[in-house]
């Protein structure tokens, strides 16, 4: 028995497979592809979204995409050729996959199906696995491990939005272990606004281990700003361990 989202059927204490949206092209035999390929992957315990598959007879589609997108799915995959760059559908896609992904951590994957001319900007310089047919076993391993990191990224990312300040404790820690600058969005929120100064002491650290210039720059208007004399400790340590010359120096407590 499958479970599909909303079914209202998923067991209890069953560890849930991601939920994985699969953006791609009909044409020049896309449709085709995406269907295989999400059949590989439901063997690696990954529940793919397939359009033809999960929408009801009658159902507004764009109106489905973006709930699925915005409110279900735990990772959105994306299999790049050039009929899907140049899709406008599938541009919408991912437009509100980045507008999650930045909000709440939303992973993207991207599957190089054909090469394309240019990367639109939510993908670019994102690491993508070149897959031009299905026969090679390991590439699909290799995307089935990397799907489910992305669903593990974006699980911890919201329950650090939404958990016990227990949980958004180990959630912040283990984002920094993790390294995914993509979630430094997430941290530097966290940073700002969380309750728990513990929580917010971690959230600075785990944004020192990423070690962006976006990072940098987040601790340093985090510093501005909070009040608590050991989280300002914390955040000032960072600064000084991983900011090289953080524009003209870190705020002192005199600033």
């Amino acid at each position: 028995m499958r479970y599909h989202v909303g079914s209202g059927n998923e067991p209890p204490n069953r560890k849930r497979a991601p939920l994985c949206f699969v953006s791609h092209s009909w044409k020049d035999e896309g449709h085709q592809f995406a269907k295989s390929l999400c059949d590989e992957l439901r063997s690696y315990s990954i529940e793919p979204w397939l359009d033809e598959q999960q929408i009801p007879i009658g159902a507004d589609l764009r109106h489905t995409y973006r709930y699925v997108i915005l409110e279900r799915c735990e990772v959105f995959m994306a299999i790049v050729c050039p009929a899907w760059r140049q899709s406008v559908a599938c541009q919408e896609e991912l437009t509100v996959a980045a507008e999650r992904r930045e909000r709440e951590g939303l992973q993207i994957v991207p599957v190089l199906r054909q090469d394309v001319v240019s990367f639109p900007d939510p993908i670019q310089g994102l690491l993508h696995l070149r897959l031009r047919d299905l026969n090679h076993a390991d590439a699909i391993r290799r995307l089935a491990s990397s799907l489910h990191c992305a669903a593990k990224t974006f699980r911890m990312a919201r329950q650090l939005q939404e958990g016990t300040w227990i949980e958004r404790q180990l959630a912040v820690k283990a984002l920094g272990m993790l390294g995914n600058r993509l979630t430094i969005s997430i941290l530097a929120r966290c940073l700002q606004e969380d309750s728990d100064p513990i929580t917010r002491y971690w959230a600075a650290i785990s944004i020192g281990k990423i070690d962006t210039n976006e990072g940098c720059r987040t601790l340093i208007e985090a510093l501005k700003t909070e009040q608590n004399a050991f989280v300002r400790e914390g955040i000032k340590e960072v600064i000084a361990r991983v900011c090289k010359d953080p524009e003209g120096g870190a705020p002192t407590d005199q600033e």
